[in-house]
Parts: C-alpha cells; structure tokens; sequence
C-alpha cells in the first residue's frame, strides 16, 4: 500500500492511530516511514481483528506464540475469539516452570522452526518479551506479524526494533516493524501492576535519553533528530500527570500509558534504531541483567530496572556537567591509564568470564588508538560549556522523574530490585561496555571520572 505523506504538525498532533502506514518529510533533511498498517487502541478490540486484517489483505492461517504461564487466561479468550471470527490457528507456546521466559534468539529459532510452512502470519499474543520473540520470528520467516498486547509494560511494540539475548549480551535488533497492533484497555487494565508500572519506567527514559543521543551527535558527529522527542513530548505531561491513575490502573491511566509507549515505538522506528528511547539508562539496566545472569539471579522486569535508573543517569549528566576537568583532568594520567585494544579485550575476558567476547564485539566498535581518544577528549574539555548547554535541552529535572515514580507507587531504590550498592556502581562505571554507542558513560570513562561519579551519586541504602 502506497504510503500517506503527513506534514511535521500532523505527525506531532494527530492522534498516534491516525499516523500508521505513513511517511513524512523531516527538519533532519531525511524523509521518514511509519510502516504500521494499524494500530487499534480501545475496548473490546479482539473482536475487530479479523476485521481489521481483512481490510489490509492479511489471509490465511495464523501461528500463534504465547507464554502458557503468565498468559494462558487471556490467550485462551483471546483465541475463542480469533476462532470465532473464522480465522484457523496453530500454537506455540512457552512454558517456562519459573520465572520469566527470555528473548533469546534460540527462542525465535524454534518457533520459525515450528511454523515453516505451516502458517501465513504470526500473531503474538503478550507483552515485550512475546512480541520481540515473535517479530524476531517472522523475519527468519519472512512472514507478517500482528500484536495482541496483553500488558503496557514496555515501549518496543511498535518499534522497528527486537530487544534479544545472544550469549546472555542483550543486542538491538533490527526487524521488520509489526504488521498490525490491537490493545484491548479492557486486558491491559487486568495485567499485573508490576507490568504497568515496568511500563512506566520505560517511557520515563525519555528524561536523559535524547540527551544520550545529542551528546554523540556533539562528540561523534552521529546522526541526530530532533523530530522523535516531539514525537514523545506530546504525551509527556499526560503521563507525567496521570502517575497515580496510572499506578491504580484506573482507565485513564492505562489508556494514557498505552498511547504514550506507542508513541515512544514509533520515535524508534522513524530513524531505525532505539536512541530516542535509550541511553544511559537502559545501558544500566542492561548491566543488571547481565549481573543477575552471571550471580544466577531472577532477571528483573526491563521498564522497572529502566525507572530507578533513569534519575541515576540525571544525577549523572548533572555531575558530569559540573566537573571542573579543566582544573582536574590530566590527559597524561589518562593516557597512562588508557587500556590497549588487547588489554581491553582481556580485562573483559577476565571480568565477564564467557560473556566477555560478546562485550567486546560491542566496545570494540567504538574504540579508539589513544591519538585518536586524546584528540576526542581534548574537543570535549575545549567545548565544554556549549557541549551541555545543547545537550540540557533534553534533560529533565531529576526531582520531577522521582516524584512521578513515587506517586505511581514503582520502585525507587536499588534495593527494591535485590540490588547492592557496589553492583550499582560496577554498572555506572564499566556500564560503558554494553553498548556500541557513545553515551555520558562513555564521556566518564574516558575523563576518569565514573568512580567519582558513582560514589557521589550512589546513595548508602
């Protein structure tokens, strides 16, 4: 189907279903494409599904994908549903005896496996982990994939985007973006508050995140758009005023959370890759993960990780931007200091064991010669003040974000996540490592200034 050009001002003031199946000419000089074909937000939804796939041409047998344990209720309904409506279906279902079901690739590899042949689409039927396994899925099988959403717990559904594990290193994946999106307030409003407010953490990433981007942009000379937080920014006082609604699930506030995570999907999707939407705060959560799967411990809900790092990664722009290097930086100590490419690879063999070549595939394709890092640093300290007089355009205040997150009634500190501080710390200092991208981590790490950081800002709990 041949996609509708939208202005700027319609795609940041119509109403997010009503910008699907677009494209729209960018200030960034790039023309941009939301391939969606729907979203449908509303009650009741399950029963337009075959409906609303009829209309964009979407026939034939659905393979299913679901996780027996956590969704089996509503998937069960949902089905009947689905059957009911004429469209035949084969199941693939996941059925972990405790705790959660991963993104891994392997996953995605066995349910393409599974549907070869069998099925004309995938319908995933459950919240981030689901979605991203099933879009993962339908491109090995190059077939569509259709959404129905069980919990706003997450900001990726609507993302080009699939969050998966490889060798227990979480990697960003491009895919094709879901065909088709339907979330039913009636079953997100049922799902585990611990679900909602993950969801609620996620979107609050947006408080550093862009900053994240516009540093690179400044110090890598990185690609940036200015369009994706305009995107995000149209909800943001809803969601930041709907915080109690949100965590008591009343109506509103899921309506509120529903819209404001697919908005934030989308500011992925129109440049192809999750910098709007993560920074340093997800690279610290990403950190955990990696903590509690090397010490063989429950992974946490991602957006709840996501929003009790999101302050911490203000408090550290904040500290960054008020260090006085000029005084306090030397580059010959840094330059003493300053790891090989060999010695990088090994101090991440020895400390991350079997999960260090996976980082170091990461970290390498951001390295730099020593030449090359003192001639980037030497830019910083001289730019120093205008470096964050443009980068504290996308930066909220850190009371603002912990306010909300205590109003909605999501976990805060560390500790409710079963976190300890030097945990905390090792992620703000070594957190540079999990991502090829460049971000305050980055800029602390090449000063010498994480540990300062982390200390300072690492509360005693």
């Amino acid at each position: 189907m041949q996609l509708n050009n939208l202005s700027f001002d319609e795609v940041i003031n119509l109403p997010t279903t009503e910008i699907m199946n677009s494209s729209f000419k960018c200030s960034c000089g790039k023309i941009h494409e939301i391939p969606i074909k729907k979203l449908v937000i509303g009650k009741e939804i399950v029963k337009e599904v075959k409906t609303v796939l009829d209309s964009i041409d979407i026939k034939g047998d659905a393979g299913i994908i679901y996780d027996r344990k956590i969704e089996n209720k509503v998937v069960n309904s949902a089905v009947a549903v689905l059957n009911e409506s004429g469209i035949k279906s084969l199941e693939y279902t996941f059925e972990k005896d405790s705790g959660l079901v991963l993104p891994e690739i392997e996953n995605s590899k066995k349910a393409a496996d599974f549907f070869r042949g069998k099925v004309n689409y995938l319908i995933a039927i459950g919240s981030g982990v689901i979605s991203d396994i099933t879009k993962y899925a339908g491109d090995l099988l190059g077939i569509p994939v259709i959404l129905i959403a069980t919990a706003p717990s997450m900001n990726g559904y609507t993302s080009i985007l699939a969050a998966m594990t490889e060798g227990g290193i979480k990697k960003t994946l491009p895919v094709k973006t879901l065909t088709a999106i339907f979330a039913d307030i009636n079953i997100l409003a049922k799902s585990p508050v611990e679900m909602v407010l993950s969801g609620y953490g996620d979107i609050l990433s947006k408080a550093t995140s862009v900053a994240d981007w516009k540093l690179s942009q400044i110090v890598k000379k990185t690609y940036f758009c200015p369009t994706t937080f305009h995107i995000t920014d149209k909800t943001e006082t809803l969601y930041m005023e709907a915080a109690e609604e949100i965590g008591e699930k009343s109506e509103k506030g899921i309506e509120i959370l529903t819209d404001s995570i697919m908005r934030s999907g989308l500011s992925m999707t129109i440049v192809k890759n999750s910098t709007p939407s993560s920074g340093t705060e997800h690279a610290i959560s990403h950190y955990w993960d990696l903590l509690n799967l090397m010490n063989k411990k429950e992974k946490n809900f991602h957006g709840t990780q996501v929003g009790i790092a999101t302050p911490m990664a203000i408090r550290l722009f904040d500290f960054t931007s008020e260090y006085p290097v000029k005084k306090k930086v030397s580059l010959e100590k840094l330059k003493n200091t300053y790891m090989e490419r060999e010695e990088l690879k090994r101090f991440l063999l020895r400390k991350y064991k079997n999960y260090g070549k996976g980082l170091y595939d990461q970290v390498e394709k951001k390295y730099l010669e020593w030449h090359d890092k003192k001639s980037e640093i030497e830019y910083v300290i001289d730019n120093w003040d205008s470096i964050w007089n443009s980068v504290y355009e996308y930066v909220r205040p850190v009371s603002k974000i912990e306010d909300v997150l205590l109003r909605s009634g999501a976990p805060v500190k560390y500790t409710d996540i079963g976190l300890e501080r030097d945990e905390v710390i090792d992620s703000i200092v070594n957190g540079w490592v999990l991502r090829s991208r460049y971000t305050i981590l980055d800029t602390m790490h090449d000063l010498g200034i994480s540990l300062k950081a982390a200390e300072k800002i690492v509360p005693n709990l």
